[in-house]
């Protein structure tokens, strides 16, 4: 499980992804993208250090905002 410095770590690098591709994002998206993250990470077995939740933010939204 996350502590609450998982989650900020995440909340604080989803935003700047997601701000990237979607700059008026509002903070009930952010938070609950990256509580999605977080699952995401825990359910591949990863880790909640930044260089994952970040790889995991990008392959997520790379995967809903497809051209």
């Amino acid at each position: 499980m996350p502590n609450k410095e998982d989650i900020d770590r995440a909340k604080k690098i989803v935003r700047q992804e997601l701000k990237k591709i979607k700059p008026e994002a509002f903070s009930n998206e952010i938070e609950k993208f990256a509580n999605d993250v977080l699952e995401t990470c825990y359910s591949i077995g990863g880790s909640y250090d930044e260089y994952t939740i970040r790889e995991v933010a990008k392959k997520i939204l790379s995967e809903i905002h497809k051209d």
